[in-house]
């Protein structure tokens, strides 16, 4: 197999486990595996917490499947962006773990969104 046929079907596994990830729902809602740590992280600084925690439907290995609304989701992708920027260099070892979970986080909505 040639390297490009390798890609494309390396880009396409990857685009249907992203689509089967996240799901649109009949109410609107964008169902979404998200980094438990990066999950948790942004609900303990959110103004909605409530409404976040309710967002929730179960937690599994790969982390917390959450329904969200298109607001919600923007605000997860922009908080993680954030956060995914930071160094460790520059922030210490002890965010190394939230950096790395906010950077899951973000490729995990782009694969959505190219999906």
């Amino acid at each position: 197999m040639s390297r490009e046929a390798a890609l494309k079907a390396w880009a396409t596994r990857r685009a249907r486990a992203a689509a089967q990830q996240a799901q649109a729902t009949s109410d609107g809602l964008t169902e979404f595996c998200a980094p438990a740590r990066f999950w948790q992280d942004h609900m303990d600084r959110s103004d909605d917490y409530e409404a976040l925690e309710a967002a929730e439907v179960r937690a599994t290995s790969k982390g917390v499947i959450v329904r969200l609304t298109d607001e919600q989701l923007s605000e997860l992708e922009s908080d993680a962006e954030f956060y995914s920027y930071m160094g460790v260099a520059e922030y210490g070892f002890e965010y190394a773990g939230l950096i790395s979970s906010a950077k899951a986080t973000v490729k995990r909505i782009k694969a959505l969104e190219a999906a």
